[in-house]
Order: structure tokens, then sequence, then C-alpha cells
């Protein structure tokens, strides 16, 4: 889950007349411009739409390919809040992904959580 480097024209918004990038939308208030169609489209990470799943296999970090599961293994709140490849390949074990989950009873209103909460029974478990 990548966004664009490149600038985009936005047509759906008349006021806005000038192509704008992923880092205007940053700028901007994010909850205003990922309202916007084409910056959803050309700005996933950024509007957090990106499908939530950790990466299954290694990328590349400053120190060499890691996994979600090395990121899991010790120091994950570390590595997800220091290391911006972690943070973009491991969305689900950085809480980075904005999902709704069902309440066990019925209630006026979904719980919203920003990650499940995840039982490992060993760390074997973890790859």
């Amino acid at each position: 889950c990548v966004d664009s480097e490149e600038r985009f024209p936005i047509d759906s918004a008349w006021w806005i007349n000038k192509p704008k990038s992923c880092a205007w939308a940053r700028k901007s208030n994010p909850y205003s411009t990922c309202s916007i169609n084409e910056v959803q489209q050309n700005c996933p990470y950024t509007c957090k739409v990106c499908q939530c799943f950790n990466n299954q296999e290694r990328f590349e970090t400053k120190s060499g390919l890691k996994s979600c599961a090395w990121a899991a293994r010790e120091d994950t709140w570390w590595r997800c809040n220091n290391l911006e490849a972690v943070r973009r390949n491991c969305p689900l074990l950085c809480g980075e992904c904005e999902v709704e989950f069902p309440s066990v009873a019925p209630s006026a209103a979904p719980s919203i959580q920003k990650f499940p909460t995840v039982v490992v029974e060993s760390k074997a478990e973890l790859g």
C-alpha cells in the first residue's frame, strides 16, 4: 500500500484547479482531503484505505530484508513507530487499519477498534 509520488488532477472538486500530491493531502487536513475520490485513489496509505493485511513477503528496510514476523518478535511498538517500511508493510500489526468489528451484543453503534485483539499461544506461531 503505497501513496503515489506524482501530482494528480482533481476533477471532482471544482475549487481545486491545480494538480495535487499526497504530500499536499498529508499537510492539509487528511480527514477532509481524503473524502475526495481522487485523493483516496492516489493516496491510499495517507487515507488509510489500504486493504488491511500484513505483507507476507520480506521487504527492504535500512538494515536489510525483514518481515512482519520479525517486527512482531520484539520491540514491536518501536519498530512500528520508527521504521516506515514496517508501518507500511505491516499495517495490521502496527494498528494502522481502520476496521469496524461487530460488538458481541447488539448495540446502538458499532464498536470501532484500530486492530483486533490477537492471542498468540507461543512465539513459534509468529513465524
